[in-house]
């Protein structure tokens, strides 16, 4: 259900992060294209610093932090546009931090018992593209009615329930492992 929702969170942003700024700053397909750069190296930053993380920090806390950071961001990037250049940065920083905790995630799901660990990567992936396909809808749905500032709202409501659902599931992980040494 956390990864379900982050996607949601996720795609609802990044499916219309471009629309948002071709609108926001009048920009054609060929000025915008530029800072698809600016934010794929966000993304691609992400990536490579989450996995550094993941190796050495809490994988559920990752995703926690970073998770609710991304919300943040998100409710910021579509609420207060103040220029192209703010609004580009806060998209690379809002891809970043989405992508970051990917490897701490799928280092977990991948660290579980033999016993569970095939039907638990099954079920993350049909949680993945669960979370895409509801995210994008849910996006485009907000922007039919109302504006993109309603869209970081959803973000960020939807990044605070995965986070806190990441939360028990740490909680519950650390209550086990304190039984299991008891």
């Amino acid at each position: 259900t956390g990864n379900t929702l982050l996607n949601m969170a996720h795609f609802s942003v990044a499916t219309y992060l471009i629309a948002f700024l071709r609108q926001t700053y009048s920009l054609s397909v060929w000025e915008v294209a530029p800072f698809l750069l600016i934010i794929g190296f966000g993304q691609l930053t992400g990536v490579i610093a989450g996995g550094l993380m993941a190796d050495r920090l809490s994988k559920t806390k990752i995703c926690i932090v970073t998770q609710t950071l991304a919300g943040l961001i998100s409710f910021v990037l579509m609420s207060w546009p103040k220029n192209l250049l703010f609004s580009v940065l806060l998209g690379g920083l809002f891809m970043g931090l989405y992508s970051s905790n990917r490897p701490a995630f799928l280092s977990l799901m991948v660290s579980l018992s033999d016993h569970v660990r095939g039907t638990v990567m099954g079920i993350q992936a049909t949680s993945n593209r669960l979370g895409q396909a509801l995210g994008a809808a849910s996006g485009g749905l907000i922007l039919s009615w109302i504006d993109y500032g309603y869209l970081g709202i959803f973000c960020i409501v939807l990044s605070i329930f995965a986070s806190a659902i990441f939360f028990y599931v740490s909680y519950y992980i650390e209550k086990s492992s304190q039984s299991a040494i008891r």
